[in-house]
């Protein structure tokens, strides 16, 4: 009977690519052979799957689920071995820089990092200090559906949001984003736009027309501002249903149907839209910060 190490090189690959990568680490120390195949073909191996990751220049944070961190501190962005062929939910960027894009974009090029959403954190800097033409080309390469702005100026302008990797992003969220305006200049099918405070009533009611025309493919959005937005303004003439309380039914000329909720007081106005999916799971859940 032929030992495993006796079997065909592609009959080896085959077996570790069917093998859970948990176990890669114990397989590694059983022969000098099997570690030079999971060394050698990594890359064709499967990812370690994890929920988040939190990275920033002193430290890296990874959740394997909601409840479950491993924090990493950095001494420099030369010691990520943690996310070589790595996938990940979601993968935060604290504090973007250039020292730190072109930390990501090593490991999405050279170590297989993959990632589904793209989250931008800037807490020391009011405005992303490296070109948006840049982290288009960084969605593109991981192939990220998703971004998420969390920022007080992403300084998008109608240009910007036409860059190739924003357009691939079936998701765009804005958190607290002061520069941004005009919803119907973002192109994503599922937009949050969580307490962005200069949107404007026309901006919202236009996007409310290119979908009930047939000219938006919106599958769902909320929206919430820290000021008194106009419902009537919005739903002016809009083919809607009253249907509860805070709830309408509106319906496009294709004859589809978009489920609206509205609440508003003096200060805060907070809307959703629901035409082919649940706004809810639109965005991961963010995980437990200990």
């Amino acid at each position: 009977m032929r030992s495993l190490l006796e079997l065909p090189p592609h009959i080896i690959l085959k077996i570790l690519q069917e093998s859970s990568v948990e176990n890669f680490p114990s397989i590694r120390l059983t022969c000098s052979l099997l570690d030079n195949y999971i060394v050698s073909y990594r890359s064709l191996l499967p990812p370690i799957e994890y929920y988040y990751c939190e990275l920033s220049t002193s430290r890296c944070k990874l959740w394997q689920t909601r409840s479950s961190c491993t924090r990493y501190p950095l001494n420099d962005l030369s010691s990520l071995e943690m996310l070589h062929f790595t996938s990940f939910k979601v993968f935060s960027v604290i504090d973007i820089d250039e020292g730190l894009f072109n930390a990501v974009v090593d490991l999405i090029k050279n170590y297989g990092l993959r990632f589904d959403h793209l989250q931008l954190h800037n807490f020391n800097h009011r405005q992303i200090e490296i070109p948006l033409e840049s982290v288009s080309n960084l969605l593109l390469i991981a192939k990220a559906t998703g971004i998420l702005f969390d920022v007080r100026s992403s300084n998008l302008t109608p240009e910007m949001f036409k860059l190739p990797g924003l357009v691939q992003c079936k998701t765009m969220s804005f958190e607290m984003d002061d520069s941004l305006v005009d919803v119907t200049q973002i192109h994503s099918p599922r937009i949050i736009v969580h307490q962005c405070d200069r949107i404007s009533t026309e901006s919202i009611r236009r996007l409310l027309q290119d979908w009930v025309s047939g000219k938006s493919k919106l599958e769902c959005a909320r929206i919430s501002s820290n000021q008194n937005i106009s419902f009537e303004e919005i739903f002016r003439e809009m083919p809607m249903e009253h249907v509860q309380a805070s709830g309408y039914v509106l319906t496009n000329v294709l004859g589809k149907k978009a489920y609206v909720t509205v609440r508003r007081n003096s200060y805060h106005f907070f809307a959703t839209i629901e035409a082919t999916c649940n706004v809810e799971d639109v965005l991961y859940w963010k995980p437990i910060f200990e």
